[in-house]
């Protein structure tokens, strides 16, 4: 017998008395509100779908000492904690860990490790990774690699760019290199004519 539980049209209620669905929980308060909590032998809280003071909703699992290991988070920040992700593998040796079952032999897109877009295109957009340091104020990262497609007809094409910025300040990072979509790598020219093409000096050592 559940306190304040009711069954309407097969659906069951908990804390409210006309569910909307299969299993509907209602919290007492507007606030730090627990919806479902599950606890060991000890009374320590394992996994819990709650709500704190500040309306924040949360998704949580603890190991046996109350430590998070996993936490889910709307408006309170905490998107994902914990130790290493491994997918595809059971024990992680790094903060993300991708692994295959059997590395692949040929270069196709079911081969991808990491896939960065895919459905979204457009004329001179940018796919990137940036690197360092960053603040809730930042506006731009130290480093960048990624892709841009140039032109976004058929199956699209476009070129890897890399830049770096030689500034502490929180600017822009400029475009150091490039390589197009035809193999032409450009050193200091975002538009390289040539299988290589550099601005400014440079030394070839034997």
């Amino acid at each position: 017998t559940f306190a304040g539980t009711s069954t309407f049209a097969n659906f069951v209620g908990i804390g409210i008395t006309a569910p909307t669905a299969q299993l509907s929980v209602k919290g007492t308060g507007l606030t730090s509100q627990k919806y479902f909590d599950t606890v060991d032998s000890g009374g320590v809280g394992q996994a819990r779908i709650y709500s704190d003071s500040s309306g924040n909703g949360y998704l949580q699992l603890d190991d046996t000492s109350g430590n998070t290991d996993v936490q889910l988070s709307t408006g309170g920040d905490s998107y994902f904690t914990g130790g290493n992700v491994g997918i595809g593998i059971n024990a992680p040796t790094a903060l993300l860990n991708l692994v295959k079952a059997t590395p692949p032999l040929t270069i196709t897109l079911a081969s991808n490790y990491l896939q960065i877009g895919g459905a979204e295109s457009g004329t001179n957009t940018y796919r990137i990774i940036g690197f360092g340091y960053n603040t809730a104020s930042t506006t731009n990262f130290p480093a960048y690699m990624g892709y841009q497609e140039i032109t976004n007809t058929g199956n699209t094409k476009g070129d890897l760019v890399f830049g770096t910025r030689d500034v502490t300040s929180d600017t822009l990072a400029s475009e150091q290199m490039r390589i197009t979509s035809a193999g032409n790598v450009g050193i200091g020219t975002t538009s390289p004519a040539y299988t290589l093409d550099t601005y400014g000096t440079f030394r070839a050592l034997s």
